[in-house]
Order: structure tokens, then C-alpha cells, then sequence
């Protein structure tokens, strides 16, 4: 049942997962903004 779900309903079932990955990838993005001198 739960890997029939879609995408964003298991996003829901796991708020603090989906939430931990939406902030990684954030930091991931600036990390490399300023790594490549960009900010």
C-alpha cells in the first residue's frame, strides 16, 4: 500500500524526512554557490 503511494503522499507520511531533504538540498546549493564565488 504505501509504495503504490504517490510521491507527495509519502512526503506527507514522513514530514521530518521530506523536510531534512528539502533543507539539505538547500545548504547543498549555497555550499556551492559560495564555493564557486558566486555569493
Amino acid at each position: 500500500e504505501y509504495a503504490a503511494m504517490p510521491l507527495h503522499e509519502k512526503a506527507m507520511e514522513n514530514k521530518w524526512l521530506a523536510g531534512g531533504s528539502v533543507v539539505a538540498t538547500l545548504l547543498l546549493v549555497v555550499g556551492l554557490l559560495v564555493i564557486g564565488g558566486i555569493i
